[in-house]
């Protein structure tokens, strides 16, 4: 079992270029300007024996949260989305490469 979170990812455009003592020392001249880049998905394995389902949402979600404060730097921040648990199998005995660059069969039956 894995618990996969969902995460949004932003830049901090107005850090380009600028002295990180500035940043550092909370000049009032600084102005952050985080940009949406997209997302990403943390996984978390999970031991079989873990009652997960037992875990109360609110407390998940901060020490989720309090994750990506950790993982986030003056450059780049993270901000917790969505989260589930998901069994995951991986499939390694397809190659995904060569299925798709094979021609789609389009006879039916």
């Amino acid at each position: 079992m894995n618990l996969v979170v969902t995460l949004q990812v932003e830049e901090n455009y107005g850090a380009h270029g600028v002295d990180r003592s500035m940043i550092e020392n909370n000049d009032p001249t600084y102005k952050p300007h985080w940009k949406p880049k997209g997302g990403v998905q943390w996984v978390f394995p999970i031991r079989p024996q873990t009652m997960f389902w037992m875990w109360d949402d609110d407390v998940l979600r901060k020490k989720l949260g309090n994750i990506a404060v950790l993982e986030s730097s003056m450059l780049f921040r993270y901000t917790v989305l969505d989260y589930e648990f998901m069994h995951m199998v991986p499939m390694d005995e397809y190659d995904m490469e060569e299925i798709m660059e094979q021609p789609i069969n389009t006879k039916e039956g």
